[in-house]
């Protein structure tokens, strides 16, 4: 009896497993629903219109074929060149800014020039004192006088010298016409009137004092308007031989 209960149970069970559905007999939970595709070839074999997917349950929805129909340049290539033009622009601003800082240092450091009309108002100066105290060499009655006129007459003209030979590596021209234009009637008559009431060596004393202290201040604005240590020194030599000169002049006869 127990045994024959056992294979009953037995029975029952495996007719009840039979009875259920199998796995390859339940709904898919998803199922294509195919659409005919007729493909168009060209003459060199190759599809003319890329066929569909056919769609699958692992199917998202993304279209494979997007980065060949869709392509675009490479990002990390656009930002490589973006960074080396940043770079470029970077130097260029860099070494126009060293340029505007070199040029400035330069034009601070490097000596100044002096412009024609300086070096030739000071030599028509200089050539003006020396034709007065070539004067005085035939019209002073005093030797003494003469023997001044004949130092102005040297120290002057060699000062003229020196300024003239600057000017020549200086490119800047001046010529003997140039050198007269400075020449006063006025002093002429104002010496021949004194030469007429025998008051010709004080006069001229007097005029010679007076071109000599306008020499001194040119010389002193020409000083200070050049950075050449040259000019500067041929400046300075001039100023210190007109005090000499002014001594000489103001001592008694």
């Amino acid at each position: 009896m127990p045994n024959s209960v056992l294979l009953n149970g037995l029975l029952f069970c495996y007719h009840k497993r039979s009875m259920e559905p199998r796995q390859t007999d339940r709904q898919l939970p998803y199922q294509p629903n195919p659409q005919p595709f007729n493909p168009v070839i060209t003459s060199q074999g190759e599809y003319a219109t890329v066929p569909p997917i056919a769609a699958s349950p692992s199917t998202t929805g993304h279209n494979p074929y997007e980065f060949i129909l869709n392509a675009q340049q490479p990002k990390s290539a656009s930002l490589g060149r973006n960074a080396l033009l940043k770079r470029i622009l970077l130097v260029c601003s860099g070494l126009a800014l060293l340029a505007i800082v070199v040029a400035i240092a330069i034009s601070f450091l490097a000596p100044k020039g002096v412009s024609t009309e300086q070096l030739l108002s000071v030599a028509q100066q200089q050539q003006e004192i020396v034709r007065v105290a070539q004067t005085a060499s035939s019209q002073a009655s005093s030797q003494k006088t003469k023997d001044i006129a004949a130092t102005v007459q040297l120290s002057i003209g060699s000062n003229q010298q020196q300024l003239l030979q600057y000017a020549e590596k200086a490119s800047i021209k001046i010529d003997k016409k140039q050198l007269e234009l400075k020449k006063d009637s006025k002093t002429d008559a104002f010496l021949e009137n004194a030469q007429a009431t025998s008051t010709y060596d004080a006069a001229w004393r007097q005029t010679m004092l007076t071109l000599l202290a306008s020499y001194k201040t040119s010389l002193s604005t020409l000083f200070t308007s050049t950075s050449s240590p040259s000019l500067k020194s041929t400046l300075n030599n001039s100023f210190n031989g007109v005090n000499l000169l002014e001594e000489q002049l103001r001592s008694p006869n």
